[in-house]
Parts: structure tokens; sequence; C-alpha cells
């Protein structure tokens, strides 16, 4: 072998290394900024993502050896960084989902690790266990008279129930305040990702015909009409399909799926499919959620990085706005929500801005569609203190702030 073709075959060895180890062009998305917001050097593993209220980002891992979970505190201006967090779990610890009022382990504020299968695919070895705040694992699921044979993905519905997918053993389970879960329906294909339509309830799941071999696939769930087909034929071949619903504002009530190659844009009202950004890609991106910032995150597993996909509109201060024609904006905190009411006065509709921070990183949320001066905030936490303002569009003033914090009921006996 020749010199020239020795150092041609050294410098593409050295390009492969430098795409191996995560130094990949970042995606674009529409009217959006994308960035990294967590990366290393070195393989990350990482799997699902799920967010804490006040930021703190935990990540699952795609092992089969015992090994803990990530986690990724939040820094300002940055850089996050990825540290350990809690027992080492064996069985491929990747889907994660934090509970916050312990619904399901009965201790508030720890995160929920779907762990697959400890041997092989198809094995009854998976199961559920939470982390608790001190980083103890404690096995919730199964009972020694059930197994499960891959727990893929989990989520809460709209009433704080869990549902997950056992990917393996073909069908979505549910459980209610820590009760055994049971199975409410069956599925003939391989669904590895699951959302909850905010609207109504109903169940999304995300997955790929003929498991590794054929194309994506999107259906939906309701109690009145069973598993449909949503879109099971225009995606691409062997990808894995990722589901976020938008909350509102930027995002609007839409559905955004993350594919090989793209990110698109359903809008369930008209059935309309738009691709919204492009580069994606990565041949093994693990998930897609929306963090408390309005913000999407995208785990990428080959990158090993974590990107975050932050709109244009950027959060802002209470103080740009330096005069106001809403003066009565009212905030009455409710069990899981929070009522805004404000006089009307004359706009043809008002934005509504949110944070977490008295006058600061305030994030356009909704914009009223119409005249009515009320808007019911149902994407909130009990215990988290929220401040608001309105926005009129005409003629373009904004109102006094406004805060509350909603708690959780206590049911009378």
């Amino acid at each position: 072998m020749t010199k020239r073709v020795l150092t041609i075959c050294f410098e593409v060895m050295i390009v492969i290394c430098i795409a191996n180890l995560g130094f990949a062009a970042l995606p674009e998305v529409q009217g959006c900024v994308v960035e990294t917001y967590a990366s290393e050097d070195y393989n990350l593993h990482l799997g699902r993502m799920t967010f804490a209220p006040d930021g703190t980002l935990y990540v699952g891992k795609t092992s089969y050896t015992p090994t803990s979970i990530w986690r990724i505190l939040p820094s300002f201006p940055g850089p996050c960084v990825f540290e350990s967090f809690g027992d080492a779990i064996s069985g491929n610890p990747y889907p994660v989902l934090y509970d916050v009022y312990g619904r399901i382990s009965g201790v508030p504020g720890c995160v929920l690790i779907g762990r697959g299968q400890q041997t092989n695919w198809y094995g009854p070895f998976s199961h559920l266990t939470a982390i608790l705040l001190d980083g103890t694992a404690n096995q919730l699921y199964p009972p020694p008279e059930v197994n499960f044979h891959n727990i893929a993905d989990m989520c809460f519905d709209n009433y704080g129930a869990l549902l997950f997918i056992d990917s393996g053993g073909r069908g979505v389970y549910k459980s209610e305040y820590g009760e055994n879960p049971w199975r409410l329906f069956s599925v003939p294909d391989f669904y590895n990702n699951i959302a909850v339509n905010p609207s109504n309830n109903n169940i999304f799941l995300g997955g790929r015909v003929q498991q590794g071999r054929g194309h994506g696939m999107i259906s939906s769930w309701d109690e009145e009409n069973g598993l449909q087909d949503f879109d099971v034929t225009s995606l691409p071949c062997c990808s894995d399909v990722h589901l976020v619903f938008g909350l509102g504002g930027f995002w609007g009530k839409d559905l955004y799926v993350l594919v090989t190659g793209e990110l698109l844009k359903y809008n369930l009202s008209t059935g309309a499919r738009t691709v919204v950004g492009t580069g994606f890609d990565s041949a093994w991106y693990m998930d897609l959620v929306l963090g408390p910032d309005n913000a999407l995150y995208v785990s990428d597993c080959l990158g090993y990085r974590v990107l975050k996909i932050t709109p244009l509109t950027n959060p802002i201060s209470f103080s740009q706005f330096v005069s106001s024609v809403v003066r009565d904006l009212f905030a009455r905190a409710k069990d899981g929500k929070i009522q805004l009411t404000w006089t009307h006065n004359g706009a043809d509709y008002y934005n509504v801005y949110r944070s977490t921070i008295p006058d600061d990183q305030y994030i356009l949320i909704a914009s009223t569609d119409s005249t009515y001066s009320t808007y019911l905030d149902v994407d909130v936490v009990n215990g988290v203190a929220y401040y608001y303002f309105v926005e009129p569009v005409f003629p373009g003033e904004v109102s006094n702030k406004a805060s509350a914090t909603p708690t959780e009921r206590t049911r009378r006996r």
C-alpha cells in the first residue's frame, strides 16, 4: 500500500472518529435556535428524558450492564453537565418519568425507571423501579405473578394515571395511585413511544411496523374507537418515531413528531402535516420532550448530546413593557390549574405570558381565541408559583403582573 493511500485512509479514519465523537452539525428548525444543551466526548448511552418542575433533566441509559441514570442540573448561562444519579439499575434503564406527586411510588419527587430486558429482547425480565430523592432504588412492579417483556416508554395521562408500553409484550398498561398495572389495550406492532393529547386524553403511539424492518407509524387510541391508524404509510423506513404535544404559545396544541431526518408538525384539527425541522440525520435519536421553559429537547444517543430547540420568541423581562392598559389582571389558583381574568379593553385578542421568576424569563404560552378576557392555564404543577401578564394585541400594551400557586385539593372523608 502506497504512502498516499495510507495517508488518505488515515484522513478518512480521522473523519469517522470525529463523527463518532459527536461533532455533528446541528439540525435546523423553523423559527427556532438549535443548540447543544449538554454533551460529552464519549458514549453516554443516552435514553429517554424527563424533567422535574425546577428544570432538572433526567436521562435514562441504553445499557445492559448495571448502571445509574444521568442527571443534568440547569445551568445559566451554561454549559450543562451530565452527572450520575441513583443506584445502579440492571436491565437497560432507558425509559424515565418524573413522578412529581408520588402517585405511583408513594414518594413525591422520585424518578420512575422502566427497566428493559435483563438478558434478551423477549424474555419476561422487565420491571418498573423508582429512584428516590436519596438515590436509592425501589422496585415497584411487577408483582411476583406478573412479568413484562420490555417497558419502552412511559407518561402520565391528563388525570395523573401512569401509562406505559410493553413493546415486547405488545400492550399498553395503566396504573392509578400505585395499584398494580393492568393491560389497557393490545397493539399488533412494535410501538415504543407514547404521548397523551392534552386536549382530550387520547393516547398516541409511535413505532415501527415489524420491529427494525418496516416503516415508521403513528396510531391513536381512545375508549370509544379503540386503536386507529393515524399515519402508517408516509414515515421513513426503519425509523423510530418520537412524539410530543405542544402546550400552547409558539408550539400551539399540535403534535410534533421526530423521525430520522425531519421534525414534523401535525395539526390535529385540519390533518395537515408540515416539515418544520431538517438535519436530524442521526440513526438513533432516543426521545423528544418539552421542557418547563417551553423549549423542545432531543436525546441524541449517537451524538453523545442533548439538543435544545428554543423558539426565537425568547423569554422576556416584564420591564421590557413600559406601560399597561390592563391593570386588573387576577390569577386564581385551583388544583392543577390557574384561572386568569381581566377586563376587556378593546383589543382584538390577548397574548398570555408566564414565568416562575417574578420579573424575568417570561415566555409566551398562549393567545386567546377572541376578545374574551380570561384564560385557563392547565400546564402547571401544584406547589410552584407562577407569574403572568397579558399583552393586548391592539393597541399593544401589557397588563399588570399577577401570581398564583396551585395546590392539590384535599378530599374530605
